[in-house]
C-alpha cells in the first residue's frame, strides 16, 4: 500500500492516507515528507522515484509494489479472487491509468524495463510482499531485477497473508511487518 524512502535528512512516506502516521520526525531525528500518490499507482511512482533520484534517495522499503501494470504472473493466477486486491481490480486500475501498449512499456510506469545501468543507481532496498497477493510475483521479480544490477536488496514475504496486512494489527504479520520495517530503518540511521 505504501513505500518508505529514507536519507540521513528526510523520510518520504508515500501513503494513500496522509492522516495515517507510522513513524513521526521526533522518531527518527529528520523532518518528514508526506508524499500522497494517487491509489495503485503511487509505488509505481516511488519504484521511479528510487531511480530518477539516487542522490536524494538512501533506502526504499516498498510494500507489496506495483513495479509492472499488467503483467500476468504465478500469483495473480493464484490469487485471482483474494480479498482486498483481487486480480480484477488491479486491471481496472491498469484501465484507467494507462491506455496500454507503449503506456505500459514506459520505464516510469514499469521499472522492470530500465536498464541494468539505470537499476544499479537504486539504494539499498528492502521488499516487502504478502503470500497470498496478487502483487507477490512483481515484488519478486524487482528484488531479483535489483540484484542483477548489483543493488543492495533484501526481501521478505509473509505467510499466510493478503495485501493490505502491512501495518494493521488485525491482520495476520500486520504488526510484525511495521516492527520489520522500522528495523531496517533503524539499521539504516545506525550506520
Amino acid at each position: 500500500m505504501f513505500c518508505l524512502f529514507v536519507n540521513r535528512s528526510i523520510l518520504v512516506y508515500i501513503i494513500a492516507l496522509s492522516s495515517t502516521v507510522l513513524l513521526s520526525s521526533s522518531v527518527l531525528s529528520c523532518p518528514v515528507l508526506y508524499v500522497c500518490c494517487v491509489s495503485r499507482a503511487r509505488t509505481v511512482c516511488a519504484a521511479s522515484m528510487a531511480c530518477e533520484l539516487p542522490d536524494l534517495i538512501r533506502l526504499s522499503v516498498p510494500v507489496y509494489p506495483v513495479i509492472s501494470f499488467g503483467l500476468c504472473s504465478q500469483s495473480k493466477v493464484e490469487n485471482y479472487g483474494m480479498p482486498i486486491l483481487p486480480a480484477v481490480m488491479m486491471d481496472w486500475f491498469s484501465n484507467r491509468y494507462f491506455r496500454g501498449g507503449d503506456d505500459l512499456l514506459n520505464p516510469l510506469v514499469c521499472p522492470l524495463r530500465r536498464s541494468g545501468e539505470e537499476l544499479a543507481k537504486v539504494c539499498k532496498t528492502h521488499v516487502i510482499t504478502a503470500q497470498y497477493d496478487v502483487l507477490r510475483d512483481e515484488g519478486i521479480a524487482y528484488v531479483h531485477a535489483l540484484k542483477a544490477a548489483g543493488v543492495d536488496v533484501t526481501h521478505k514475504n509473509y505467510d499466510n497473508t493478503v495485501h493490505g496486512f502491512f501495518g494493521n494489527a488485525a491482520m495476520t504479520h500486520g504488526s510484525q511487518a511495521l516492527l520489520d520495517a522500522a528495523v531496517v530503518i533503524r539499521d539504516y540511521f545506525a550506520s
